[in-house]
């Protein structure tokens, strides 16, 4: 692709960017399939064609990206001895709806292994700053390892019919170049010394410095497996459920054309006897059914998948629908127990978006304010994030009372509201009443001092 309007430089990013995307994009889009349970395994050779056309599918994947994503959930920030509102960052975030917004980029990044947050100035009828989201299948940078940020970073905004990209935007440390599908480019400064587009990677190591999807290879191997396995159990299930005869010692006058369609629409049919049978070699005609052959074999296998799934994605067996009857009530310990594998999973996965929030908080600051530089007060800024373990009310308020019973002026704080896992909402109309009640006390202690003067 040449644009005309791109330096010698940017057109080369952008042809190797644009490459670098197209290389990804088949896996990318795979796992999209697999995520949207639109990906039909090949049958195997021994189902019957008629079952072929049934297309079964799994919703495994999307089960092992929704089952870490609903406890990695980002509630906030917090400026330690400051607050938000002092800095705009509370106007910025509820104006981009940050915190409903970074569900949908974390479950992005959980399932291609990295999504993308793009701070940019807003324009008419938009937010000051505006914090947008960005997906695998459409974005993709440089990452300077030394400098731990991104060099380069391409959005494509708008594909063609065919798919292939007909728009998009490159973003560059201190501006963006802003190219639409007629070719032209629009170039807009930024005032920032970096790109402003943080990735949120999942499972970043050496190597892979964008991540890992959670629909790794074996999950889709060991779905396509659960899939053909409930397709050969499709498949018999006709003949287990049709009771099996078999007709010894009838003569030839049985098998003539009309015989057995007569048998079959007949309540009561007779079978001609056999003349020869008073020979010891031949039996009289006799009807007899056989045993089916059973079902369990392939419930086995599917069992066997569901436990190798759920140990490759840490989570329970019973979430997969498998064994459900087997399960029996558990108290909060075995409860937590059971779930440990995926509890540590998403505290690594909010560890490894922590820098990628606060990052991003910190441009939106810069490009609002204008500034070059940043507070020293924001540098300490840092994200909350809700305890992935899901304890109950009762057994966080229990916590609560014992570290009270050490720190006591834990319980005058506003935090013990968040501490005791309370909604946002009902947190918020607590402490207001409380406000309320506090005001409402000193009003009352100040009219009472003038009758205490007098007396």
């Amino acid at each position: 692709m040449s644009i005309l309007g791109l330096t010698n430089d940017e057109q080369a990013t952008v042809s190797r960017l644009l490459k670098q995307l197209s290389d990804r994009r088949v896996r990318n889009e795979l796992r999209r399939a697999y995520m949207d349970c639109k990906k039909v395994p090949v049958p195997p050779p021994t189902v019957p064609p008629y079952l072929r056309q049934i297309q079964m599918v799994l919703g495994w994947p999307a089960k092992a990206v929704e089952a870490l994503a609903r406890r990695v959930r980002l509630t906030g920030f917090a400026i330690p001895g400051s607050e938000l509102s002092t800095f705009g960052l509370d106007e910025v975030l509820d104006e981009n709806d940050y915190v409903s917004e970074s569900r949908m980029a974390q479950m992005s990044a959980m399932e291609h292994g990295v999504s993308w947050l793009v701070a940019t100035r807003g324009g008419a009828g938009e937010p000051d700053v505006l914090v947008t989201r960005q997906s695998a299948l459409d974005g993709t940078g440089d990452w300077n390892i030394r400098a731990r940020r991104l060099t380069t970073f391409l959005s494509v905004t708008a594909r063609d019919s065919n798919g292939a990209p007909a728009a998009f935007n490159l973003y560059a440390p201190g501006s963006v170049a802003m190219v639409d599908k007629g070719g032209l480019v629009d170039r807009v400064a930024t005032g920032l010394d970096h790109v402003p587009v943080e990735p949120l990677v999942y499972r970043q190591r050496d190597g892979r410095p964008f991540g890992s999807s959670r629909i790794s290879r074996p999950l889709m191997k060991i779905t396509d497996s659960a899939v053909r396995t409930m397709l050969r159990s499709e498949g018999t299930a006709d003949f287990y459920g049709v009771p099996l005869l078999a007709l010894f010692g009838p003569d030839e006058s049985f098998f003539d054309n009309n015989s057995p369609l007569k048998m079959l629409l007949s309540s009561m049919f007779a079978i001609p006897d056999n003349p020869d049978a008073n020979s010891d070699a031949n039996e009289r005609a006799k009807l007899q059914q056989l045993t089916q052959a059973s079902q369990q074999p392939h419930v086995d296998q599917l069992q066997f998948w569901a436990q190798l799934f759920a140990g490759e994605a840490h989570i329970p067996v019973t979430s997969l629908g498998i064994g459900m009857l087997q399960a029996n009530p558990t108290n909060a310990d075995a409860y937590t127990a059971s779930r440990e594998d995926l509890i540590s999973e998403a505290e690594d996965a909010a560890d490894g978006f922590t820098r990628a929030h606060v990052r991003t908080l910190q441009t939106s600051w810069l490009l609002r304010s204008g500034e070059a530089k940043l507070p020293a007060e924001l540098r300490t800024l840092q994200p909350t994030w809700r305890d992935p373990r899901h304890e109950s009310k009762a057994a966080q308020a229990d916590w609560l009372t014992k570290v009270a019973s050490v720190v006591p002026w834990i319980a005058d704080t506003d935090t013990v509201l968040d501490l005791l896992g309370l909604p946002e909402g009902t947190a918020d109309q607590l402490r207001g009443e409380h406000k309320q009640a506090l005001a409402r006390q000193t009003m009352q202690a100040l009219m009472a001092q003038p009758d205490a003067a007098q007396t």
